[in-house]
């Protein structure tokens, strides 16, 4: 039974995020800890974690501090949050999923697909079996092995009406598409 009703603002669009908090809300009404009225207020990721730009016409999802399968599946839900014409995913590898790498990765496509993501753009070793599988069920994706040109894609893409995620594990620098 609820007693205790909360309502709060979380400013990141971030489904994960929601459901930590709403963990956290519980735990302190379990410990009986004054939570005040808006716990949350001033909340704010680090850089790099579903940073939100405006560029051009577009909105930028920057979330490149880290990757996983669990957050990129919540950085990928996130998209369809904004009211956009188009969707792209600009992904790096996620790292260090040792064996299940290749299964991770591929993956990625089946979701990005359902969610209805006009193309996926990948980046580094193992984001191109991404690509692959991908093209493979009928979903456009294109890999690069040179940054600079997929930052001429993303540039291209900015002047459309699109919600655009850039994502990818810590060591493969996603944030420099940006750069410029």
């Amino acid at each position: 039974m609820y007693i205790d009703e909360y309502e709060f603002f979380l400013p990141v669009p971030s489904f994960g995020m929601a459901e930590n908090a709403l963990c956290a809300l519980k735990t302190a009404q379990i410990l009986k800890i004054d939570i005040g009225n808006n716990p949350f207020e001033g909340f704010k990721f680090p850089e790099m974690r579903m940073e939100i730009k405006q560029i051009r016409n577009s909105v930028i999802i920057l979330d490149s501090y880290n990757a996983n399968p669990i957050s990129m599946e919540d950085a990928i839900k996130a998209v369809n949050l904004f009211h956009k014409k188009e969707k792209y995913l600009f992904m790096g590898d996620m790292l260090e999923l040792g064996k299940y790498s290749e299964m991770y990765h591929r993956e990625i496509a089946h979701i990005v697909k359902v969610k209805d993501f006009n193309g996926i753009f990948t980046y580094g070793e193992f984001s191109k079996l991404t690509a692959e599988e991908a093209n493979k069920i009928g979903l456009f994706a294109k890999h690069y092995k040179d940054k600079k040109e997929m930052k001429q894609k993303l540039y291209e893409l900015m002047k459309r009406d699109s919600v655009i995620l850039i994502k990818g594990s810590r060591r493969m620098e996603m944030e420099k598409l940006l750069e410029e």
